[in-house]
């Protein structure tokens, strides 16, 4: 019997990440970054806090490095592409970025993921990858839209793929990704920002899980930028204005019987990031 050649058919949790050796801020293309002005990225110090990050995930699952590239200022947030759960075959979308200083990352992804045997499909329209897009269970997904993905980029991939995605429109610049606003916890449960997305969305959600809800304070220090591994919660925490956020966490892994571990990534706020930003996942364990 052979060994699967993809990490689609692997047992194993199987994620990407690039190492910030070029992250930058020249180009303040979103909302969280023009609003922190000239704060620069100290990239020895975000370095040390992604290779910590690096050894808690690798201890846990099989992490593929995509190299960093010069020049491609967000590379380290891996949202260009996203891989979906179709156990019959591999597939992965490619992003197309709303900002061109963002599209080196697609040709880069494309060919990573087939060098992974993955069949890899351009999305026609404004798409942002798995930051927009989050499997819940089955072939079920959350499709973020209104800030940066497109509806019509959303209703391509549902059409193309044959899977369902339920839109969830988001109305705060601030928090301009699905992962900004919504968490999957598990197959049954989210955590969600109910003040960062419109009410019809909240309903759709409310038919496919339950949800557990989070404050704008919460998600603007990332507690939805946060990584499920098995029945781990990984997030960032960085300084005392995370305690009331950690505290929301903790309460929220305690009813469901998930355990946050906390690796401080302070550094990626600095580009509108998070903790989750810095990781894709290959496969859906």
């Amino acid at each position: 019997m052979s060994f699967p050649s993809s990490p689609n058919k692997m047992k194993t949790p199987c994620f990407a990440m690039t190492p910030p050796n070029f992250v930058d801020t020249v180009v303040r293309n979103n909302a969280r970054m023009r609003m922190l002005d000239d704060v620069e990225i100290d990239v020895a110090k975000f370095f040390d806090q992604w290779y910590e990050l690096y050894n808690v995930l690798s201890s846990m699952a099989l992490v593929y490095i995509i190299p960093a590239v010069k020049g491609l200022q967000d590379q380290t947030y891996v949202n260009n592409f996203v891989a979906l759960n179709m156990p019959d075959r591999n597939v992965a979308i490619i992003s197309k970025f709303s900002g061109p200083e963002r599209d080196g990352e697609s040709i880069l992804a494309k060919r990573f993921l087939n060098d992974l045997y993955f069949d890899t499909y351009q999305c026609p329209c404004t798409f942002e990858g798995y930051p927009d897009l989050k499997l819940i269970r089955d072939k079920i997904f959350f499709g973020g839209c209104g800030i940066r993905t497109s509806e019509i980029a959303l209703d391509w991939i549902s059409s193309t793929f044959d899977i369902e995605i339920i839109k969830v429109k988001m109305i705060c610049e601030y928090n301009y990704h699905l992962d900004c606003n919504l968490f999957i916890l598990d197959e049954e449960n989210v955590m969600v920002a109910t003040d960062t997305i419109d009410k019809e969305s909240l309903k759709s959600i409310e038919k496919i899980a339950n949800i557990h809800e989070v404050t704008m304070d919460d998600a603007m220090l990332g507690i939805c930028g946060s990584l499920k591994v098995g029945k781990y919660i990984l997030n960032s925490s960085s300084s005392t204005l995370d305690y009331h956020k950690n505290i929301r966490l903790r309460s929220i892994c305690a009813s469901l019987g998930l355990i946050p571990m906390f690796v401080d990534v302070g550094e990626s706020f600095k580009s509108g990031g998070s903790l989750g930003c810095l990781v894709t996942p290959l496969n859906y364990l």
